[in-house]
């Protein structure tokens, strides 16, 4: 299981080792949310988001991968537990990243400078994604106000 493997690795980790990473598991979520902050927030482009799953696969996630608790008590680790939400999180950036470049329209707080229209036809949905990272859309169901463009 991921408790044990984590625990294994605290108990095999040299702590006088200097090959070991000076990361820890909140330098990583700060990382990965100016990464986010910088790909994703207020506009972005296929550029933009596909810098950030590059960052991720090649900078951030072998990074977490690399991470071991520094004591091997499973309970009340706090260190296991943010080790935990930093690739958790992980997780969740790239499926929002894979889903909004999908999604070529801007919508709601997506807002795509190279798809500045939103497209009711083909986007009017859910994005959804599963393990594998394959995309899906699940239809929205409006009853009582039909869809417009936001005009201000």
């Amino acid at each position: 299981t991921e408790v044990a493997d984590l625990l294994a690795a605290a108990k095999d980790a040299d702590p006088q080792s200097d090959t070991q990473p000076d990361d820890n598991p909140y330098l990583l979520m700060a990382d990965l949310g100016s990464l986010m902050e910088t790909a994703l927030a207020v506009h972005c482009d296929a550029d933009s988001i596909a810098a950030a799953v590059a960052a991720i696969e090649a900078d951030i996630a072998p990074r977490a991968a690399a991470l071991h608790p520094h004591n091997e008590t499973a309970a009340f680790n706090q260190e296991l537990t943010a080790i935990w939400e930093v690739r958790h999180l992980i997780a969740l950036a790239s499926a929002m990243l894979r889903t909004s470049e999908a999604r070529h329209e801007s919508r709601g707080s997506l807002c795509r400078s190279d798809f500045p229209e939103r497209d009711d036809e083909r986007f009017l949905a859910h994005s959804m994604t599963d393990a594998a990272g394959r995309i899906s859309w699940q239809p929205v169901r409006i009853e009582d106000m039909p869809p417009q463009a936001r005009s201000y």
